[in-house]
């Protein structure tokens, strides 16, 4: 695990480790931090931050931390260094899909299309309940003052009711 952390940050898990010198693991943390500071300080260290950025920065797909803020990692060697970069990989890469309806997020198995099989499967849900309603003599009727543009449903008699009391309605009706 990496993390990037500060001179302030460096400083404070200093001071928290104490200078106990009995502690093999935190004398070896404090010399493993020191040495990382010292890299940092390395003033090649930002030669080779441009040069990676001007031979393989792609923006977008593999970006490179070049304006030598210390923020990306450099391990060099006699033969080279290697410098830390980002690179992109998508939602679609991975498999990953939004669905147009929900915005939610679906592995490729979960979609239908580019609409998820739940949302899928209230559209149809939905129809089916559209479809009852019209064979029982209902009809739809756009009352955007009443429930802000919810479906309506509107009975030969008049009346009316929204897609969750319509069920209710049928029941009643049926008696």
């Amino acid at each position: 695990m990496w993390f990037n952390l500060s001179p302030k940050d460096v400083e404070l898990i200093h001071y928290a480790l104490g200078h106990d010198e009995t502690d093999k693991e935190a004398i070896e943390l404090r010399n493993r931090l020191a040495e990382d500071a010292a890299d940092r300080m390395d003033p090649d260290h930002n030669a080779w931050r441009e040069k990676a950025f001007e031979l393989y920065e792609q923006e977008g797909e593999v970006e490179i931390d070049h304006q030598g803020d210390d923020s990306n990692f450099i391990s060099s060697s006699d033969e080279g260094a290697y410098v830390m970069a980002w690179v992109w990989v998508s939602n679609e890469a991975m498999g990953i899909h939004t669905c147009e309806n929900c915005n939610a997020e679906w592995t490729a198995d979960e979609m239908d299309g580019e609409i998820c099989k739940q949302c899928v499967a209230q559209e149809e849900a939905e129809d089916e309940a559209m479809m009852g309603a019209q064979e029982a003599g209902w009809s739809m009727a756009g009352n955007d003052e009443l429930l802000a543009g919810a479906p309506r449903f509107k009975h030969e008699d008049g009346r009316t009711s929204n897609a969750a009391t319509w069920i209710e309605l049928m029941e009643e009706e049926s008696k």
